[in-house]
C-alpha cells in the first residue's frame, strides 16, 4: 500500500489519526512481505494482532490463511475493520486495551485450547505477530511474558534502539534485555527504514522475534521471581553505577553487607550491571540474606 492510498481510505472512511494511540501505518510492501516471511504461519494457526489499524498487516495474515484475531483500541479503526473484514470466519476484532485484557479470558471465550509442556508450564497455541504502537513495547513484552497463556511466539515491530536493547550483546545489557532473557529468547529479523511508515517515526524500525523458553531459571530465594526483578532494577538503577553503590543504595545495606553478598554471588563488587548475565543475576538472586 502506497501513503496515497493510505491517505485516501483515511479521508474516505473519516478516520482521523489519534496522536496520544501511536499510531504509525506500515507503507512499505517489502517490509510486509517480510514479515510474512519472517514469521512463517501455516495454515490453520491462531494468531493474535495487536493494534491492526486500518489492516494492512491484517490482510495479508489473512492471506496466509490463519485464524485472527486483532485486538484494537480505536473506536473508528474497529468500525473500518468489522466492515471490511466482518464477515469473515477466520476474523474477529475486539475493542480494547490490550493490556487490561485477561488472556485466558479472552482465549477461553473463543474456544481457545492451550498446549501442555513436561515442566508443567504451558504455551498457549497461538502466535503474536504486530505492528504494535512503540509506547506500547516496554510493557507489552512482559505483559505477554509474564502471562499463564504465553504465546508461543512473537513478532514484533519496534523501534531500532529499544529492539538492540531487548537484545543486549554480551557485556551490552540492559534492565529490558535481562528481562526478556529470563523468560525467552530474542533476535532480530531485520531492519525497517523509518520512510516504511506513514506518518513517518523519528527513528528506523526492526523487526524481533521472541520465543518464551519451556523453562525458566529456578530462583531459591523465599520471593522467587519478584527478588530476581527487584534486585537487576536496583542494579541499573544508577547509571554506570558499579554493583556493588547500586545494590547498597537500593536495598538500604551497609557496604560491607553488599560486598558480603556480592561475594557470596562470586561476582566483583566494582563490576557494572551491564557486564552481568542472567545466570549472575540469578545467583545475586539466591544470596541475598
Amino acid at each position: 500500500m502506497t501513503k496515497e492510498e493510505l491517505l485516501s481510505i483515511l479521508k474516505e472512511n473519516k478516520i482521523y489519526l489519534e496522536k496520544s494511540l501511536g499510531q504509525n501505518f506500515l507503507v512499505s510492501d517489502l517490509a510486509l512481505r517480510q514479515i510474512i516471511e519472517a514469521s512463517a504461519l501455516q495454515p490453520g494457526e491462531r494468531v493474535l494482532e495487536v493494534g491492526p489499524g486500518i489492516g494492512i498487516l491484517t490482510e495479508a495474515l489473512l492471506a496466509e490463511g490463519v485464524d485472527l484475531t486483532a485486538v484494537e483500541l480505536s473506536e473508528n479503526l474497529v468500525h473500518y475493520l468489522v466492515s471490511r473484514y466482518g464477515r469473515r470466519e477466520d476474523f474477529r476484532v475486539i475493542k480494547a486495551d490490550i493490556l487490561k485484557t485477561d488472556l485466558q479470558n479472552l482465549y477461553s471465550s473463543l474456544g481457545k485450547k492451550e498446549v501442555e509442556h513436561d515442566q508443567g508450564r504451558s504455551i498457549a497455541a497461538y502466535k503474536v505477530v504486530a505492528n504494535i504502537p512503540y509506547y506500547l513495547t516496554g510493557k507489552l513484552i512482559p505483559y505477554f511474558l509474564e502471562s499463564d497463556l504465553k504465546p508461543q511466539v512473537m513478532y514484533l515491530m519496534m523501534q531500532k534502539e529499544v529492539g538492540e536493547r531487548i537484545i543486549g550483546k554480551k557485556g551490552k545489557e540492559s534492565l529490558l534485555s535481562l528481562a526478556t532473557k529470563f523468560y525467552a529468547r530474542a533476535e532480530i529479523c531485520f531492519e525497517v527504514p523509518k520512510e516504511s511508515f506513514y506518518p513517518s517515526p523519528k527513528v528506523d524500525s526492526v523487526f524481533i522475534k521472541i520465543t518464551p523458553q519451556e523453562e525458566v531459571p529456578k530462583i531459591s530465594h523465599p520471593d522467587g521471581q519478584k527478588m530476581y526483578f527487584r534486585v537487576i532494577k536496583a542494579a541499573f538503577s544508577g547509571k554506570r553505577k558499579q554493583l556493588h553503590n547500586s545494590l547498597a543504595s537500593s536495598f538500604h545495606l551497609s557496604k560491607d553487607e553488599t560486598l558480603a553478598w556480592i561475594d557470596r554471588a562470586d561476582l566483583q563488587p566494582t563490576v557494572r550491571p551491564e557486564r552481568l548475565s542472567v545466570n549472575d543475576f540469578t545467583r545475586l538472586s539466591d544470596t541475598l540474606e
